[in-house]
């Protein structure tokens, strides 16, 4: 088996310097020295030339379009929905929560969009929730059997006071 020694110094390619390896960022899938061609100073300026506008001063339509392409691509990322599957999904829930049958979103969620209710296990999809049965969902940890001795325990407490 041969072993290749890595040579100490590389010439950046803009600069055109000399440098120790150290003076480059490294990149695994980049040739057989897993380095970057341009040196650290270099690629730092680089990346300070690029004039960077933040998201307060976008004009709205821009703004718009971005948050619609986040969330399109969060969808298809986390649960593997397209924006359509959530409106059909919605549509078959009567544009109600799955739990509450409330149509308020609620929450910081308030003008946007019901919730994603997902098994934490499977990843599969269960419903769209308000906040509100999405906080209590979260709260009982999806257990089944603690819901239904929360369930007993306010029954009894109910038949009690009267």
């Amino acid at each position: 088996m041969v072993t290749r020694l890595l040579p100490p110094t590389k010439t950046c390619r803009k600069c055109q310097k000399i440098l120790l390896r150290s003076e480059f960022y490294s990149r695994p899938d980049r040739g057989p020295y897993g380095l970057r061609n341009q040196c650290k100073t270099c690629t730092k300026q680089q990346l300070a030339a690029i004039p960077k506008t933040p998201h307060a001063q976008l004009p709205p339509e821009k703004k718009a379009r971005r948050k619609q392409i986040f969330r399109k691509s969060l969808l298809k990322r986390l649960y593997g929905m397209t924006p359509d599957d959530y409106t059909s999904r919605l549509a078959a829930q009567g544009g109600v929560c799955a739990v509450c049958k409330s149509s308020v979103v609620g929450g910081r969620h308030a003008q946007g969009t019901f919730i994603i209710d997902h098994c934490h296990t499977t990843g599969a999809v269960r419903g769209l929730v308000c906040n509100r049965c999405n906080l209590a969902l979260g709260v009982i940890k999806d257990d089944p059997v603690i819901l239904l001795q929360l369930r007993a325990y306010l029954l009894a407490a109910t038949a009690s006071a009267t």
